[in-house]
């Protein structure tokens, strides 16, 4: 996908909601033809996008509604279209806080230079939109990591990026095999213990191992917890 431009994402959402009934209907006989000792947990199924594929799994979390059951959703520096008023469809920020329930535990990974203005082209993340409103929208328990500043929207991603776009929207390091392997780490901190306190957790397992490649200055970990439902 090329993300100069904002997609209608609407056959996303419904092709990837698709796979998951897919599988909630068919991975326990697929797997038994070949894995037969294997028995899956579907509930701990969890969506994890990045930009638009963040508002994806968000957009997912509204429609499904508790129709099939989802652990967790992630969203690595999710963006929702240009700005305000012009967001691509399906829209999912509301702009008005504590509004989006999706009434599972929500982790939001964002960068600092994502919302960077470049000289050809806009933010690849603007700020209207990007990982700071889907935490002020969401209603808890929800978590927002923001990276260490000298990273941007594109250093997720572990394959070549070799369109002029694409490396205007990288960060200051030069690799983004820090930020990929930090990644790892997150996702699964908060798939595993999404249950319990994560930001404790977290921030022992993270900052011990990852995290200190990333050269952490002006990194911040904030939280919406709901007491009353033990997260």
């Amino acid at each position: 996908m090329d993300f100069a431009i904002p997609f209608n994402a609407t056959h996303e959402v419904r092709d990837a909601i698709d796979v998951l009934k897919w599988i909630q209907a068919n991975i326990e006989c697929a797997l038994s033809l070949g894995v037969p000792e294997t028995k899956p947990d579907l509930s701990k199924l969890a969506l994890v996008g990045h930009s638009q594929g963040g508002k994806v799994v968000f957009s997912m979390g509204i429609q499904l509604n508790g129709t099939i059951p989802i652990s967790t959703i992630i969203g690595l520096d999710p963006v929702d279209g240009d700005r305000q008023g012009i967001q691509t469809n399906p829209p999912v920020l509301t702009f008005k806080e504590n509004t989006l329930n999706l009434t599972v535990p929500t982790l939001i990974v964002g960068t600092r230079r994502g919302s960077k203005n470049w000289p050809l082209f806009p933010a690849c993340a603007p700020e209207d939109v990007n990982h700071n409103e889907f935490y002020k929208d969401l209603i808890e328990p929800v978590y927002h990591f923001v990276v260490a500043k000298e990273y941007g929207h594109m250093d997720f991603l572990d394959d070549a990026v070799c369109k002029l776009r694409s490396l205007e929207c990288m960060g200051t390091v030069g690799s983004r095999a820090r930020m990929s392997r930090f990644a790892g780490v997150i996702l699964v901190a908060f798939v595993v213990k999404n249950s319990i306190r994560f930001s404790s957790y977290f921030l022992h397992k993270a900052t011990s191992t990852s995290m200190a490649s990333l050269r952490p200055d002006g990194a911040y970990l904030t939280e919406k917890l709901c007491r009353s439902h033990g997260y």
